[in-house]
């Protein structure tokens, strides 16, 4: 996959959120601040802020118990566990700003119940090797890509998300892509909108892993936040790539590659080399490693 040399900066524009996730994503990396009965209560607070009714928690056997819930409570518990005060303000801007707006479906219901039959009847065909949360998002995602009402929720995602992020100024969202992962950490591709350039960053592999992606281009969508000054808290959620062509996407696609500057023609590097002329340009797409 390329990061650099004239990267397809149009394909970070049909990169959309997966509109819900394992509850107990991200468990692990929040060990070291709250136990599990303050994740718990927290994520019960994080719930009551944005007006969302917990699913039933679903039975996987052995491999133990989880719900599914809309993707916002990730970015919010996230927050709340380190910034209190500015989490709550986030939330409310969340729910404000209509960016959960899909719970409001007569669909809703029925379409999340259907939806833990689904995962709970395919979770033997995830890869083994991925927790359990990372299993259940790596269905969550397969689904929200082939489904027509979640394909509908995931496109409301990406365009409620991207406003939200476009109005607030400490919170941005930035499309990407696993690169590859190494041992313990992972490299993702992302298309960074405020500096209008792709970069490249290094995440924990256990946080790509717990949200299902675990092959080189799979999609996923990092939320950086920075409402305490110096300090920058991401969350990273599932992303899909649907084919199904929007106008939205379109847009999108047709701003980013203004961004793209071609390779020059193999005549014109013949004309610039007989006159030993430097390249007018190195045209490439810098990138930039957060």
């Amino acid at each position: 996959m390329k990061t650099s040399d004239t990267p397809d900066l149009g394909s970070y524009a049909v990169i959309r959120e997966v509109p819900f996730v394992a509850s107990t994503t991200g468990s692990w990396g929040l060990l070291n601040v709250l136990g599990r009965r303050q994740q718990e209560r927290l994520r019960e607070q994080v719930r009551a802020q944005l007006h969302v009714m917990p699913l039933e928690a679903v039975s996987f056997g052995r491999a133990g118990r989880t719900r599914i819930e809309p993707t916002a409570v990730l970015a919010c518990m996230r927050l709340s566990s380190l910034a209190p005060p500015s989490a709550a303000r986030f939330c409310r801007s969340l729910a404000e700003q209509g960016v959960l707006g899909y719970m409001q479906s007569k669909q809703y219901g029925p379409a999340t119940q259907q939806l833990l039959g689904q995962v709970q009847a395919h979770l033997s065909t995830a890869p083994p090797e991925l927790p359990l949360a990372g299993r259940v998002n790596w269905l969550l995602a397969r689904f929200a890509g082939e489904e027509p009402q979640l394909i509908d929720w995931a496109e409301d995602q990406q365009t409620r998300w991207a406003r939200f992020g476009r109005d607030d100024p400490f919170f941005e969202r930035l499309p990407g892509r696993l690169v590859r992962i190494e041992g313990d950490e992972a490299l993702v591709s992302l298309w960074n909108d405020s500096a209008e350039r792709e970069e490249l960053r290094t995440l924990a592999a256990t946080d790509l892993l717990e949200i299902g992606v675990e092959t080189s281009g799979d999609p996923l969508v990092i939320y950086d936040m920075t409402y305490i000054p110096g300090v920058r808290i991401s969350t990273v959620v599932p992303g899909v790539q649907s084919d199904r062509a929007t106008a939205a996407a379109a847009e999108e696609e047709a701003r980013l590659r203004r961004f793209e500057t071609p390779l020059p023609s193999v005549e014109q590097l013949r004309v610039e080399a007989a006159s030993a002329a430097p390249l007018a340009s190195d045209r490439t797409v810098q990138s930039s490693v957060g």
